[in-house]
C-alpha cells in the first residue's frame, strides 16, 4: 500500500529534493506545501498518512504545526526533519506528540534513506494500532452480545471488563464494574476452592472449570458454572484472567428432581410385583406417568395435531381392558412407543404396530429429559406405522400362532453370569429394543418371530455383536462373552 505523505519546508529546494528521493521507490507519494498554512489547508481535502515538518518556518513552526495537527487531526504520524538540533528543541516536539526528531545532513542520500525508514515505521506501526483497535472492537462488541457473563479481572480480582450480561446480573452499571473487586460477589465457603483454581493455572495449562455459589444484590444465591481462562504475557506471567460465566441453578434443581424421581423409581420397582417377562421401564414410565399432569384426553389422530402444533413433550396413554400403551412424545413428534399387556411387552415400531386408531390417549406432560431417557430403550424409527388406514388389520397380540413370543437371553462368562451389559437388538439395522442385564445375567424382550443382531456393550465401552434365530423352538438364548469377538 502506497503512503501518501505531506511534506512541509519554507525552501523550495528542499521540498523538490525530498519529494524525489521519497518517491523513487515508489513506497511514497509526496504532496509538498511551502508553510505551516498551507499544509493545514491541504489536510483539510486529503487524509495523509504521515506528516514531515521542516522546524523553522515564517508563519508556524514546526512545533506550532504539530500542536494545530495533533488538536484537528489525531495521532497521524509526525517528523520534525531539520537543520537545527537544539536540546530543547527536541524534548520540545517529542513531548508534544512528535514520532521522530531528524536533523538533515550533508548527504541526501543517506538523510532521506534514514528518513523513509522512519516514515514507514511510523506509519506501519499506526496501521496496526488501527487495526487491532479494530479487532478490538468487533470483539468486544461480539462479547457484549453474548448472554453468558463475560468478565476480565487482574491476578488482584480487580475487574477491568465485564460485559452487559455481567452488569445487568449483578444490577451494575460499566463504572461500578470497573475496579470492583470480584471476589464479593463469591459466597465465602466457595473462596477457597476459586484461589485454587487460579493458583492451578500456569503458562503449561491456561483453561480451569469451576461451579461457584453467588451472591447476587437481592440476597439470592445462585449457582453458576464458570470456564476460566488465565492470559500471559511473553514470559509465561499471568497478567488477568478472563471467565465465561452461565448460570446453572436451575438445571442443577432440575437434576436434584430428576435424581429424586429416580430413587423414588426404584424404590417402587423394588417392591412391586412383577412377572418374569415384565422389565422395568414399565415402572419407570409407570411412575412417571402417575406423578406427571394429565392435559387431556385425544384420539389418536387429535392427539397427534395438538402436540405438534404445541411443539409438546408428554406421554400418551391408554390403560384399558388389561392392555396399556404409552406413545411418548417430543417436541411434538411420536419418539417412541411402549406396548404392554399379560403376556409381556413390545418396543418401537413393534409396540407401534399394536395401537388400531380408534383410541382415546390420556395426554400427560412430561419433563423433555425424562422423555429423552425413555425413548432410549422404545424409539420408534418408522413413523408410517401412524397412517390411520394401517391400523384397522392389526391382530391382537399374545398368542404364538401370531408370530410373537418372548425372548430370554442369558449373558455369562465363563459359566458365570454377567450383571450391568447392555442388550440391543436390531431388526433390519433399527434398534427394537433396549435393556441391560441382572444379576442373573437375564434380559426378555416381546418381539415377533424373526432373525435379529444382538449387540453388547460393557461397562468397560467393550462392543460384541452376534445374530440370533428366534422363533417358537429357539425362544431362549445363552451368551458367552468369552467365546464372541469385541469390535472395534
Amino acid at each position: 500500500m502506497t503512503i501518501a505523505v505531506l511534506y512541509i519546508d519554507d525552501e523550495m529546494y528542499h521540498l523538490e529534493i525530498a519529494k524525489t528521493f521519497l518517491e523513487r521507490s515508489g513506497e511514497c507519494e509526496v504532496d509538498t506545501a511551502s508553510s505551516g498554512k498551507e499544509a493545514l489547508e491541504k489536510m483539510k481535502g486529503k487524509v495523509y498518512d504521515a506528516v514531515v515538518s521542516d522546524y523553522m518556518m515564517p508563519d508556524m513552526d514546526g512545533i506550532s504545526l504539530l500542536k494545530t495537527v495533533r488538536k484537528r487531526h489525531g495521532l497521524i504520524p509526525f517528523i520534525i526533519y531539520t537543520g537545527k538540533g537544539k536540546e530543547d528543541v527536541v524534548i520540545e516536539a517529542l513531548n508534544n506528540g512528535a514520532d521522530y526528531y531528524l536533523r538533515k545532513g550533508d548527504s541526501p542520500t543517506a538523510v532521506f534513506t534514514e528518513l523513509e525508514r522512519r516514515i514507514r515505521e511510523a506509519v506501519q506501526r499506526r496501521w496496526a494500532e488501527e487495526e487491532l483497535r479494530a479487532s478490538e472492537d468487533k470483539y468486544r462488541s461480539v462479547v457484549e452480545d453474548q448472554i453468558e457473563l463475560i468478565v476480565r479481572y487482574l491476578p488482584d480480582m480487580r475487574i477491568i471488563f465485564a460485559n452487559e450480561a455481567f452488569c445487568s446480573y449483578f444490577d451494575l452499571s460499566k463504572d461500578e464494574c470497573a475496579g470492583t473487586q470480584f471476589l464479593p460477589f463469591v459466597v465465602s465457603e466457595d473462596l477457597g476452592a476459586l484461589k485454587s483454581l487460579h493458583a492451578s493455572l500456569n503458562k503449561d495449562n491456561l483453561l480451569g472449570h469451576i461451579e461457584l455459589k453467588i451472591a447476587k444484590p437481592d440476597g439470592q444465591v445462585r449457582s453458576q458454572r464458570w470456564n476460566t481462562r488465565a492470559i500471559v504475557d511473553e514470559n509465561g506471567k499471568i497478567v488477568e484472567f478472563q471467565s465465561v460465566g452461565r448460570d446453572v441453578t436451575d438445571r442443577n434443581s432440575a437434576e436434584q428432581a430428576l435424581r429424586k424421581q429416580e430413587t423414588q423409581y426404584l424404590e417402587v420397582s423394588h417392591v412391586a410385583p412383577k412377572s418374569s417377562t415384565d422389565i422395568d421401564e414399565q415402572y419407570h414410565i409407570t411412575y412417571i406417568v402417575a406423578n406427571s399432569p394429565a392435559i387431556g384426553n385425544f384420539p389418536l389422530r387429535a392427539l397427534i395435531d395438538f402436540t405438534s402444533q404445541n411443539s409438546t413433550n408428554g406421554i400418551g396413554v391408554i390403560d384399558a381392558r388389561g392392555r396399556k400403551v404409552y406413545l411418548v412424545i417430543i417436541q411434538g413428534e411420536v419418539e417412541g412407543a411402549i406396548y404392554i399387556d399379560e403376556s409381556g411387552a413390545l418396543y418401537g415400531d413393534n409396540a407401534l404396530l399394536m395401537v388400531k386408531g380408534g383410541e382415546v390417549f390420556t395426554l400427560h406432560n412430561v419433563d423433555r429429559e425424562l422423555a429423552e431417557r425413555l425413548v432410549t430403550g422404545c424409539r420408534v424409527f418408522e413413523k408410517n406405522h401412524l397412517n390411520f388406514h394401517h391400523f384397522e388389520t392389526i391382530p391382537d397380540i399374545g398368542k404364538k400362532k401370531k408370530g410373537i413370543g418372548v425372548l430370554q437371553i442369558i449373558i455369562m462368562n465363563k459359566n458365570q453370569p454377567v450383571q450391568g451389559i447392555k442388550v440391543s437388538l436390531l431388526s433390519r439395522g433399527k434398534v427394537v429394543g433396549n435393556d441391560t442385564t441382572t444379576k442373573d445375567g437375564k434380559v426378555s424382550f416381546r418381539l415377533f418371530y424373526d432373525a435379529y443382531t444382538c449387540v453388547l456393550l460393557d461397562q468397560s465401552r467393550v462392543r460384541r455383536q452376534t445374530d440370533l434365530t428366534f422363533n417358537e423352538t429357539h425362544e431362549r438364548h445363552t451368551l458367552d462373552l468369552s467365546a464372541l469377538q469385541s469390535m472395534s
